[in-house]
């Protein structure tokens, strides 16, 4: 994995979906609309000449209401990386990179866009597919005799939350970079995780139990409870 480049997992420039201000705001729409995508890269009649990335929510509410564009309100800035960056090395680079959203442009070596990846391309490359919502596959949990959680690597976000009645938002939660435990880990360690090596965040302690080559298979968490928040808040206070 240490190995595998962006162009590896990129999605190539004849299949980017972008906005053209150049284009009409029906046509526009029409692609934002019937893409799955929620971000796209926006320029001014060629791609090369990026101006930023645009989220769809942010477009749509433009381009219906009909009314002015500003782009300084809704254009965020994507992180712009050659075509031979190391997939890991561009996991640091959004893990550290907290005012950019997480899509990248890929570039050549003449400037000219490649292709473009988001969080969750890298991490699918990283560790297989993330299901979708739809998807049959359903990965479990089980508490064991000590009162530790033996977790599948792909068991769901939203399944971890609701199991231990967590109602924080783990970090960059809200830009949706991830939607498994596992991808948690990778995006929280900002590397390929070895077994046996533990990561403690807020009342949770993570331990890799399996990897199944690059993709973290098990994962034993400690949960060390509601009451842990209410101590730690105390102490704050107390400080």
């Amino acid at each position: 994995m240490d190995e595998q480049k962006v162009d590896m997992i990129m999605t190539p420039r004849n299949d980017i979906i972008w906005i053209d201000l150049e284009a009409s705001n029906d046509e526009n729409k029409r692609k934002i609309i019937e893409s799955k995508r929620s971000i796209f890269p926006i320029a001014a009649g060629e791609l090369d000449d990026f101006i930023g990335v645009v989220q769809a929510k942010d477009i749509l509410a433009v381009l219906f209401e009909e009314r002015e564009m500003n782009l300084e309100e809704i254009v965020k800035n994507p992180i712009v990386v050659p075509e031979n960056l190391e997939s890991l090395e561009l996991l640091r680079e959004y893990k550290e990179n907290k005012e950019y959203v997480h899509m990248s442009l890929v570039v050549d070596e003449f400037g000219s866009v490649a292709g473009l990846i988001t969080l969750n391309d890298l991490l699918e490359g990283i560790v297989g597919d993330i299901p979708g919502i739809d998807e049959t596959d359903d990965p479990v949990a089980t508490q064991r005799n000590d009162g530790t959680w033996l977790i599948d690597g792909r068991y769901q976000i939203d399944r971890f939350k609701e199991l231990f009645e967590y109602t924080k938002e783990f970090p960059d939660e809200k830009e949706d970079s991830f939607a498994t435990i596992a991808g948690f880990l990778l995006s929280f360690s900002g590397k390929i995780p070895d077994e046996g090596e533990k990561f403690n965040y807020d009342r949770f302690c993570f331990e890799i139990i399996d990897m199944d080559g690059n993709k973290i298979d098990k994962i034993l968490v400690t949960d060390l409870g509601p009451q842990y928040d209410v101590e730690n808040e105390e102490a704050e206070e107390d400080d």
